[in-house]
């Protein structure tokens, strides 16, 4: 079994440093809508399993958002 390694980075919720990097599915609300991104790379914390995505994750859903913007202008 895998165990979290204490990391420089920090819980935005808690403040707790037990954090667990992984592939997961991020929601993301727009308006009255709310998108599912999927295999966005967020780090989990142990402690209160709030999920934040890494700097890759927040460019991932960047990305899928322009696009997403693209589809509902045409």
């Amino acid at each position: 079994m895998k165990t979290a390694k204490k990391s420089g980075k920090s819980c935005e919720a808690c403040g707790g440093q037990n954090t667990k990097t992984h592939l997961a599915t991020y929601p993301v609300k727009m308006d009255e809508r709310e998108l599912n991104v999927e295999r966005v790379s967020v780090r989990e914390c142990i402690d209160c399993h709030a999920i934040n995505p890494t700097q890759a994750g927040r460019e991932k859903i960047q990305r899928c958002m322009m696009t997403f913007m693209m589809f509902l202008d045409e």
